[in-house]
């Protein structure tokens, strides 16, 4: 996020500036998807990607190739992860 000013800030600090803002949060950051720490109905939505590959080229690619099938789910207040092979949504 950085033209939000939130590179490498704690995740504490992105989930407050989430849960004021109120957009589904698009990650890769393992941590904020943990649901005990982040119950996902405290936020409007959240998509954890899980590519297999790696580098800018791969996962850009990986997002692209999902994200029309993403916006077709109601997010709101769940926790969607997507690897290769499936959608977990919960």
């Amino acid at each position: 996020m950085p033209e939000e000013e939130l590179s490498g800030a704690p995740d504490s600090l992105i989930l407050e500036r989430v849960r004021a803002e109120a957009p589904v949060l698009l990650t890769m950051d393992k941590g904020i998807g943990d649901i005990r720490s982040n119950p996902p109905e405290q936020y409007a939505g959240t998509v954890l990607f899980r590519p297999s590959a790696t580098g800018r080229g791969a996962v850009l690619d990986f997002v692209r190739h999902h994200l029309p099938d993403i916006l077709q789910l109601d997010l709101a207040r769940r926790l969607l992860v997507v690897t290769d092979r499936a959608f977990r949504l919960r």
